[in-house]
């Protein structure tokens, strides 16, 4: 699709960020967005990324040291990457959340991606931590 065939700015649509293609189904971001700003999941889940990192620090040392090292882990930083209305085909019910991902930097490397996923009341279902295939802790020089 080339750029020419893109519709519709923020300022023509108002509340949306995204530029629609032509012909697209409108969907609506207002609801996910009030969630954005009433549940602040994107401060939530930094909260979860450190209690993470420390519980498996504290219950499985072996495997975190493995990977870190006494490498002081103080300086990661948290980015914002998305934010995601989430239904779930892989259970004989389909699940839905809102997913929050943070990018996980590591001197300078996306190093991980930390995935935090909250029913619509806003309470944590649950968390993973995704390592990058070639960040600076897993690949082998």
């Amino acid at each position: 699709m080339q750029v020419a065939e893109l519709t519709d700015t923020i300022a023509e649509r108002g509340h949306h960020s995204a530029i629609t293609p032509k012909g697209a189904i409108d969907l609506d971001t207002i609801e996910l967005r009030k969630f954005v700003i009433e549940k602040k999941p994107f401060e939530e889940s930094k909260k979860g990324f450190w209690n993470w990192i420390n519980s498996w620090k504290e219950d499985d040392p072996e495997d975190y040291f493995e990977l870190f090292g006494n490498e002081d882990i103080s300086s990661i930083e948290l980015t914002n990457e998305r934010i995601a209305l989430v239904i779930n085909y892989r259970f004989d019910t389909p699940i839905e959340f809102i997913q929050t991902t943070l990018n996980v930097i590591y001197k300078e490397d996306l190093i991980a991606q930390y995935h935090y996923m909250q029913d619509f009341n806003g309470e944590v279902m649950d968390d993973v931590l995704s390592f990058e295939k070639y960040s600076i802790l897993t690949r082998k020089d």
